[in-house]
Formats: structure tokens, sequence, C-alpha cells
């Protein structure tokens, strides 16, 4: 690589050359660039402000696992989600992160709850049906989803288990 390492930098001094040279001849070009550059600078910015706020997802999908899973949280009275970022997908990992849950959140003993997962899929997707995976790992209940965005998922999912359940989830977050 120390031939492409050299390579580069000969051209990357031959651009730096050429921009100064023309900056000293031609400033004019320079206020032009300027203007254009702070203007895909500022619509970057404001894209990415407004997507920011939009749901990326339009319709989700549960498996029959997943809907039976949901309707057994909420036969309690409330759904109680905890997103969790998969490692080894064993009953040891749900244990602590169930711990940990319950005692920075005062999540009470008794009360069920899921594990939404999500992985990231292709970020170029937009608006894709977000589909729900259901699993039973020892006593733990599972969701699995893939998304091109895990809090668009997370919100996706909890709107949906409101409408469809009438109940308001609580989600709880620790990273």
């Amino acid at each position: 690589q120390r031939n492409a390492t050299i390579a580069f930098g000969i051209i990357a001094a031959i651009f730096i050359f050429t921009t100064a040279v023309n900056i000293i001849e031609r400033p004019e070009g320079l206020g032009i660039a300027i203007i254009f550059i702070v203007t895909i600078i500022v619509l970057s910015l404001v894209s990415r402000v407004f997507r920011a706020t939009e749901l990326r997802v339009n319709e989700v999908v549960l498996d029959d696992t997943a809907d039976q899973l949901l309707r057994e949280a909420a036969d309690s009275g409330s759904i109680r989600i905890i997103a969790n970022h998969p490692d080894d997908r064993d009953t040891r990992e749900y244990l602590l992160k169930l711990r940990e849950q319950r005692e920075d959140h005062h999540i009470p003993g008794g009360s069920p709850v899921l594990f939404l997962e999500v992985t990231i899929a292709d970020a170029s997707e937009f608006a894709p049906t977000l589909e729900v995976r259901g699993e039973r790992i020892g006593e733990y209940r599972v969701l699995q989803a893939s998304s091109a965005s895990v809090p668009n998922a997370i919100a996706a999912f909890a709107l949906y288990a409101r409408d469809r359940i009438g109940v308001i989830p609580h989600v709880y977050f620790g990273w």
C-alpha cells in the first residue's frame, strides 16, 4: 500500500496546488463555491432533522408466535417491552438484562416482559414492512425484527402494540 499512498499524496498535492492557483487568479470563484457548499450543508441538515422525526415503517407484521407472545403479555394489563441488543441469545443474557432493567426502572417482579431485538438491515430502505418474529428462549419471550433504523422499529412496534391491544406499552432502554 506504500505505492498507493505515494500516488494519493501526489494527486492530493496537485489538487491543492491547482485550487490555490485558481483562488489567487480568480477569487470570485471562491465566493460562489462557499455559497454552494454552505447551501448543501444547510439543506443536508434540514433534511436530516426532518428524517429523524419520520417513522420509517409502512406496516408491522407479526408471525403467529409473536402475536401470541404479545397477547399473553397484554393479559397482565400492561405491555412491558425491553429493548435488547442480541448477543449470545441464551437464557443467561435475558436473565441479566431483565435483572438490570427491573432494578433500573422498578419493573414489578411478577410483571411479564417482552424482549425486542432489532438488527440493522439495509439502511437505504425508506419505509419497509417491519416483520416481527416471536420466539421463546427458556422462560423468556423474545421478539426479533430487522430494520433500517432501530429507534424507528421500536417506535413502530410500540405504536402497533398500542393500536392492536389497546394498551399503551412501556418501553425500557439500557445501552
